[in-house]
């Protein structure tokens, strides 16, 4: 069973599909036509359980969409080669985990007070962003959230834009407390990094979204870490500072939410999400932010669920809400 969702999870070719495409078909045709258009397979046992799943998630995405043409909802869900899936099973893509010692409450590393902070932002529009990348069935996101940030500062510093190897980090960074498949920290990575002199890029050392011995190969360097920066905790005018003049931050989230995992597009404002330090548990990168005419202020959010979910893999989230899913609670700058 499992092998046919790596095999889904990875393979990231198109968008997701709203409750649209569905329409007015039988639930069996409905289940055929997602299988196809996400390549999923089961032994007949299995599949009856999965289209179950598959036929609760449909109603509570027309349940929300509803509530979205109705002005209630700032944002839309549909489907993705997670709509078949238990919960216990999205649960183990948020594995980022919180450091022992608390959190942070360090200041911004440089003096921003006298400059003009623009009201938007897009690194990607500089060419100082990777392709959004998938980390599949593995609760990796912690090593794509830290590898991400790098990718950006690295890029700002050097001129040149490095896709690097979260790989390495999960098969190489045991002793600094991460887990591999199982979670970590972003500032631990960066801790083996630094004491390592460096990271693979992601052509050395490519994902396979499971844990292998570590072959770090050091002619094979693609960025170094020469430390890292916590910024203030829930001070989210500091973070829009950093993203400004420092580039793309490595930021946690709260992301147990159904509609987290399930969201398509617009500016996702979710009332159940925490923004308490202890629930934070899915790394992803702040890559700019900016402000919807609609719906307001939002996070420009880098995950790592390939480009099939949300908006190319893309998340706006909302800005200025009150720290909103914990946004600003655990972000860290790499310094390069």
């Amino acid at each position: 069973m499992y092998l046919h969702l790596f095999a889904a999870l990875l393979t990231v070719a198109v968008n997701g599909f709203s409750s649209n495409d569905f329409a007015e078909k039988s639930l069996e045709e409905q289940w055929r036509e997602y299988k196809e258009k996400f390549g999923k397979s089961y032994e007949k046992a299995e599949d009856l359980r999965r289209m179950r799943v598959f036929e609760r998630k449909m109603k509570s995405i027309n349940e929300h969409n509803e509530q979205h043409q109705r002005g209630n909802s700032s944002f839309q869900i549909g489907f993705n080669q997670f709509s078949d899936l238990f919960p216990s099973e999205i649960a183990m893509l948020t594995a980022m985990t919180i450091p022992p010692d608390g959190p942070p409450t360090w200041e911004l590393p440089i003096d921003v007070k006298d400059m003009k902070i623009p009201d938007h932002v897009d690194w990607r529009d500089h060419g100082m962003v990777t392709p959004v990348k998938s980390q599949g069935f593995c609760g990796s996101c912690w090593a794509f959230s830290a590898v991400g940030a790098l990718e950006g500062q690295h890029a700002i510093k050097s001129g040149k834009l490095v896709t690097l190897s979260e790989q390495n980090l999960i098969d190489c960074s045991f002793l600094y407390g991460n887990r591999g498949c199982r979670g970590g920290y972003v500032g631990w990575a960066y801790n083996y990094i630094t004491a390592n002199g460096g990271i693979d890029t992601a052509e050395s050392y490519p994902y396979k979204a499971r844990v292998q011995p570590c072959h770090f190969n050091r002619s094979s360097i693609g960025a170094h870490v020469y430390g890292w920066v916590p910024l203030r905790m829930g001070d989210e005018q500091e973070l829009k500072k950093a993203v400004a003049t420092i580039g793309p931050v490595a930021v946690g989230i709260h992301a147990s939410q159904r509609s987290f995992a399930a969201y398509q597009k617009g500016v996702y404002f979710e009332e159940r999400c925490k923004s308490n330090f202890f629930s934070i548990n899915h790394g992803v990168v702040v890559v700019g932010y900016g402000t919807d005419p609609v719906q307001g202020d939002y996070w420009l959010i880098k995950n790592s669920y390939g480009t099939r979910w949300g908006e190319n893999g893309y998340m706006r989230m909302a800005r200025n809400r009150e720290n909103h899913c914990g946004i600003s609670t655990r972000a860290i700058i790499p310094v390069v």
